[in-house]
């Protein structure tokens, strides 16, 4: 099954916007202005990157692309998978941390289809690769599954779900 994710764009247009704020001022010195110029160009290649991961019979492969271009390849095996983490990112989001024997760990937020951290629980299962659940994962899909069996006769109303 092959998963995607962009890249956190809000945030890069922010900074490259206050970049392009920046660059109007006027410039003492050339060497901060070439700086500007370099961080104007790889927040932009930022905003246009975006990341696969595929995983197949065997092992897992992660793809940063800029455009269509592959910029980074990793392929693990699953005997090199020492863990998987699942944990909150942020107010209402889950995400994953596969870590490696050997490299770099891979951070998996955001990926569509959303069914990416059910299938790395099945494949953990399967593979029986060790899993870390945080609190903070816990408290959130315990409070999703207790708000979802919320019935509006026992005391909820639709507009208040709290």
């Amino acid at each position: 099954m092959t998963y995607k994710a962009k890249s956190q764009s809000q945030y890069l247009m922010f900074l490259l916007a206050w970049i392009v704020l920046s660059l109007s001022t006027p410039v003492t010195s050339y060497v901060i202005f070439s700086i500007k110029i370099l961080f104007l160009i790889f927040i932009f290649l930022a905003i246009l990157m975006h990341y696969k991961l595929r995983i197949e019979d065997g092992q897992i492969t992660y793809q940063i692309m800029l455009f269509s271009i592959p910029v980074f390849t990793k392929v693990i095996p699953f005997n090199e998978i020492v863990q998987i983490k699942f944990k909150r990112e942020g107010w209402l989001r889950t995400g994953a941390q596969i870590k490696v024997a050997k490299g770099f760990n891979i951070r998996l937020i955001q990926f569509e289809p959303e069914t990416i951290l059910i299938d790395l629980l099945g494949l953990a299962r399967k593979y029986k690769i060790p899993i870390l659940r945080t609190e903070g994962f816990n408290a959130l899909h315990r409070n999703k599954t207790d708000s979802k069996n919320i019935a509006p006769e026992s005391g909820a109303s639709e507009g208040n779900k709290f």
